[in-house]
């Protein structure tokens, strides 16, 4: 393979092409947004997403904020009065689509022997007498519907629930946020304490995070890389080569990202930092294979070089984009995506590094001081002595390694929780815990129920199947706090109606009585939960789970319920973005398994084809099992989830470490086909290939380090796992592969 050679007799033609296609990708840089919106974690064309929609648009939006105004006197004129104008604020901005508050929800109440049925508090009439004041806040902890909805249960917290339009871009929600947080510091001097909370604020702290990631943390990680390289190489012109072919790698994928309209996510955010981590390692071969011939003042260096890296280095960034292409196989949107451009990214990577590094390499006329760069000889020396002695060892070190995971491996769950996406000390997560205490739910879903005929939820017979379901639900068997239907406000009416009898509190049987109690309410009040024809009502549920796990445990149960115990004659659907992403979720572990299985058997096929036998991909195979079993070993030992971050880390490294391994096959091939001796072949693969794949498993180890100053906590785990990944697969290449293919008979050449 002399290709690099021919690369470097055609620069003058190569390299403009390079310029004008990176002027053409950055010129598209400009197009990429910041996209945290849930959407991307529901499965892609999923007919229940498009039910979900219809949904949203019959009975309006789920997109919501939770504004909380606390203090110990909040039931006094001049609060409730600048409380009531925070609310107008509210109600004015473009994109709300309504404002629920004690302002606007019926207060019907029996009391002094008469059924009152007015507004707890009338925007327009606020009463001036604070004992009125203090009845209004004894009626709404009364209230079912209210308290811990809009009020705490204390009365110390006045609750705002603000309803915004349901939109899949998330710099909606990010613009409305902004908005929602301008009104509220206009507002706190004069009411105190204000917290925000709600869908709409979590896609905007994700947002938030994204940003400073690709900031600040992706940056830093790039600059630590290169700053390793440096100390390695002790040369800042060879430095300088895998800076200039990571820039372009970054500035071409970034664009491609704007051409093709895929936006910044919490996982393609990462990509820039991916492509640097990867794209540098053949950089550092190339460069590591330079310094060698250099020390061997060998003649026509990068045609030697050629020969010797030009086909591996094909193969691994083959597989490379392999493993991360093949993440596509998952349903969830995001990680579709982010399999589209990492794979990109690899791919122009692998393209400009044959590209740039050879011309730069010849044309520099680079000076190597070879008593400056680190040759890792002493360690090179223990690996060889290993080789050379302690094979079995090495072989009981692998079996335990590998059995020990195995066991732990059952033990991984499946969870993908957002809220888990913070640290604890983070302020999302404090208001979350805030929330939670006071309110009877921070999360919700629909539960909608289509009846066979017009009006036929004016009649009790199906009005009866609404409360079977709202009282399961609340029965404790299920971790679901709270649920609001129009048979609760047909009920609250029926029970004020019999002298404010809790006893009551149910719909009434008489087809009469209820159309009465139904005259109770204007249709704005129920429009929420009915539709103008009576047959389709909805069920609003809410809780604080955020556990997809948890969740969809507790989904299954309600599910059974419904099936087992509910008029077949109605057709019941239980929706909602939480039941679409915690849907989604359960696809993780079958999305990662058909990725991680065709990236191996990819990987398995292609090294047998080169070495045209099978034991060559056995060896392979097994050395590169065991980093990614002791990977999944270690999430199941100590409890780290498997979610849309995490899951994509067995392919990723996979596609990662099997590149060193490739290299030391294809050296070893190298070097036996010159006639040497199976064992110096081997020794001589461990001494010249050894320091090139301690200096790009360093550079990963650091460059994956790096990223722990991420304020994303899956993000940290990434790293965190991917590291110990590399680690173990350093100790496979060096010690695992050249002791399997001692004993498995592997001709290195062509004889």
């Amino acid at each position: 393979m002399s290709y690099l050679s021919t690369i470097v007799k055609y620069r003058k033609f190569l390299l403009p092409l390079l310029v004008l296609l990176t002027l053409f990708f950055a010129y598209f840089i400009k197009d990429i947004r910041i996209d945290s919106s849930t959407k991307k974690f529901f499965i892609k064309n999923d007919s229940n997403y498009l039910y979900y929609k219809k949904v949203v648009n019959k009975f309006g939006s789920d997109n919501s904020f939770v504004i909380g105004v606390s203090g110990n006197d909040l039931f006094n004129y001049k609060k409730i009065s600048i409380i009531r104008d925070l609310v107008y604020d509210l109600e004015d901005l473009k994109g709300v689509e309504g404002v629920d508050s004690l302002f606007n929800q019926k207060d019907i109440v029996y009391r002094n022997n008469e059924l009152y049925n007015q507004l707890f508090i009338d925007p327009e009439d606020i009463p001036k007498d604070k004992k009125e004041l203090l009845q209004v806040k004894k009626d709404a902890l009364k209230n079912i519907l209210i308290n811990k909805n809009l009020i705490s249960e204390n009365g110390k917290l006045f609750l705002i629930k603000v309803t915004i339009k349901s939109s899949d871009k998330s710099i909606f929600n990010v613009k409305m946020t902004k908005k929602v947080e301008q009104i509220l510091d206009k507002y706190e001097p004069k009411l105190g304490e204000i917290k925000l909370f709600g869908n709409p604020y979590l896609s905007t702290q994700i947002n938030r995070y994204i940003l400073h990631d690709i900031s600040f943390t992706v940056p830093f990680a790039i600059l630590v890389i290169f700053l390793v390289i440096y100390w390695n190489l002790r040369n800042i012109k060879l430095t300088l080569i895998p800076i200039i072919t990571a820039t372009l790698s970054i500035v071409m994928t970034l664009g491609f990202m704007g051409l093709v309209h895929i936006n910044l996510s919490m996982l393609t955010a990462i990509i820039p930092a991916l492509i640097v981590l990867i794209g540098t390692t053949e950089d550092s071969y190339l460069i590591s294979e330079y310094v060698e011939e250099k020390r061997n003042k060998g003649k026509d260096v990068i045609l030697n070089i050629s020969y010797k890296l030009g086909l591996p280095i094909i193969l691994t960034s083959f597989t490379t984009v392999i493993g991360f292409a093949s993440i596509y196989l998952n349903k969830i949107e995001v990680l579709k995506e982010f399999a589209i451009i990492s794979a990109f990214g690899i791919f122009i990577n692998f393209i400009i590094t044959i590209i740039i590094v050879p011309i730069m390499l010849d044309g520099l006329n680079i000076k190597v001081n070879l008593k400056k760069t680190l040759s890792y000889d002493g360690i090179l020396d223990f690996v060889v002595n290993v080789f050379e002695n302690h094979t079995k060892k090495v072989y009981f070190i692998a079996i335990s390694l590998f059995v020990v995971s195995a066991v732990f491996i059952p033990k991984i769950i499946l969870d993908n929780n957002t809220l888990n996406y913070f640290k604890k000390s983070s302020e999302v997560r404090q208001l979350s815990n805030y929330f939670k205490a006071r309110t009877n739910g921070i999360q919700s879903f629909y539960i909608v129920v289509k009846a066979p005929k017009k009006g036929a939820f004016k009649e009790w017979k199906y009005l009866h199947e609404l409360e079977k379901i709202e009282k399961f639900i609340k029965s404790n068997k299920l971790k679901f706090n709270f649920t609001i239907s129009i048979a609760d406000y047909l009920s609250l009416v029926n029970q004020e109606w019999h002298q404010g009898n809790n006893k009551f509190f149910d719909v009434p049987k008489n087809r009469y009585t209820i159309a009465e109690y139904y005259t109770f309410f204007h249709r704005r009040d129920i429009r929420k939960y009915m539709d103008t024809k009576y047959q389709i009502a909805k069920i609003d549920v809410y809780h604080n789970i955020f556990s997809s796990n948890e969740f969809n445990k507790e989904i299954a149960i309600l599910n059974t319920f419904i099936k087992n115990n509910i008029d077949p004659s109605l057709k019941v659907y239980v929706t909602g973005k939480n039941v679409l992403i915690n849907k989604a979720a359960d696809t993780i572990s079958i999305g990662q398994s058909k990725s991680l299985l065709f990236t191996l058997l990819v990987v398995f096929m292609v090294i047998i084809l080169v070495f045209k036998t099978l034991k060559a991909g056995i060896v392979v195979l097994i050395s590169n099992l065991v980093p990614i079993m002791v990977l999944f070993g270690v999430m199941g030992a100590f409890g780290i989830p498997l979610n849309v971050v995490t899951a994509i880390i067995a392919t990723i490294t996979y596609g990662i470490i099997v590149d060193d391994t490739i290299h030391m096959m294809m050296r070893y091939k190298y070097e036996h086909s010159k006639g040497i001796k199976k064992n110096q072949a081997l020794i001589d693969t461990i001494k010249g290939e050894g320091r090139a794949v301690i200096l790009t498993s360093a550079a990963l180890v650091i460059g994956y380090f790096t990223l722990l100053i991420s304020d994303f906590v899956p993000l940290i785990e990434f790293s965190l796992l991917s590291v110990l990944v590399i680690i173990v697969a350093l100790m496979s290449d060096l010690f695992l592969v050249p002791s399997l293919v001692k004993n498995i008979d592997i001709k290195g050449g062509d004889e």
